[in-house]
């Protein structure tokens, strides 16, 4: 669905709805996730951008997709998950970066258990499906997770390069080179996590030229 990081670990609970397009109502399912939260004892109020915070601090973000007739909305629940190691994830290790994409909005954020001790992902699961039932009046169908054991081909393209980069979204990454003087800067534009082009801005000769260092880094991939 594009959007900002998310950060999932086995205290995150994920959820998914799935509709036609016309019928998507997103005070409806807002509602649903808002109904089985208080039905864990918790009291959350919902942010005009689409997170969920209780007294004050988010506990679940959400995002949106629409793809012909269909439409998704899916979200995060934070129930028991490690928040240090979510800082430490989220902090961006890239300065100098512009993109056309969607920018997270950093927020404080604070576990479900914090609010009810004891609350694991389970309970939270079980309140969660008994929301959306009691919402559709539909019963809640368990799936065999064996039955989902995705394709060895499958596993193949989603561990591979051109998945994990290659569906970056282009960006400008603007780098200070160590013999550089003030104001000089080497920008990188890149498409699909290659170097499509370099550019050298500033007043200090770039050693080789600038020809050079453009041939140089041509089609180089970008990866950490």
């Amino acid at each position: 669905s594009g959007g900002g990081a998310v950060y999932h670990d086995q205290g995150n609970l994920n959820f998914a709805w799935i509709s036609r397009r016309t019928e998507l109502d997103l005070d409806a399912t807002f509602g649903m996730v808002l109904d089985a939260l208080l039905s864990a004892g918790i009291a959350a109020a919902r942010r005009a951008q689409g997170s969920l915070t209780v007294g004050g601090l988010k506990v679940s973000g959400s995002a949106f997709a629409y793809r012909l007739g269909a439409a998704l909305h899916h979200g995060t629940l934070l129930v028991a998950a490690d928040l240090e190691l979510l800082r430490r994830c989220l902090r961006p290790t890239l300065e100098d970066v512009h993109t056309r994409a969607i920018a997270s909005r950093p927020s404080r954020v604070a576990n479900l258990d914090g609010t009810v001790p004891g609350l694991t992902v389970e309970r939270m699961e079980e309140v969660l499906q008994c929301a959306f039932a009691r919402a559709t009046g539909g019963p809640v169908l368990e799936v065999d997770e064996r039955s989902l054991e995705p394709p060895a081909e499958a596993v193949t393209t989603l561990a591979g390069w051109d998945w994990t980069w290659g569906q970056t979204p282009p960006f400008t990454w603007t780098v200070r080179a160590p013999f550089a003087g003030a104001g000089d800067q080497l920008q990188l534009e890149i498409e699909a996590a290659r170097v499509v082009q370099a550019r050298w801005v500033g007043m200090t000769p770039f050693p080789g030229g600038h020809e050079a260092l453009l041939s140089a880094l041509a089609g180089c991939r970008f990866e950490a």
